[in-house]
């Protein structure tokens, strides 16, 4: 059975913490979807299908890469995108080849969508069980 959209969104916020962050000595309750943006792709992506977009800004004077969904609706879904101001400006950032191959060759960045991946298929589980 898909799971809806709205579903999945809520079941990858609710699994954020320190140990899915890029930026653990930055994360904070206060500020939760700051470093979640790969792991929270590539969970949508296995539950909602559709392809993963790399795109480069620039924040607090350094350059980083950024990470949302292209739905098979064409819809954008960027579920970790409120870490920047509404005027945040990105440029593409394409890589060769897949970009979830990629992604997931960095071990960090693996460990880190297996353990949020686990989370959200829990929350949706015990959604789906009432």
């Amino acid at each position: 059975m898909p799971h809806s959209r709205e579903a999945v969104v809520a079941a990858i916020r609710a699994s954020w913490s320190k140990e899915t962050t890029a930026s653990p000595d930055e994360w904070t309750e206060d500020a939760p979807a700051l470093g979640q943006c790969v792991p929270s792709s590539l969970v949508a992506q296995e539950l909602l299908g559709g392809e993963l977009e790399r795109l480069a800004t620039v924040r607090n004077g350094a350059r980083e890469t950024h990470y949302r969904n292209v739905l098979p609706n064409g819809e954008v879904l960027d579920i970790s995108g409120d870490q920047y101001p509404s005027d945040q400006q990105f440029e593409p950032a394409p890589v060769e080849g897949d970009v979830r191959e990629y992604v997931l060759g960095n071990e960090n960045t693996r460990r880190r969508y297996l353990l949020l991946s686990a989370r959200a298929a829990t929350l949706i589980a015990l959604e789906h069980a009432d």
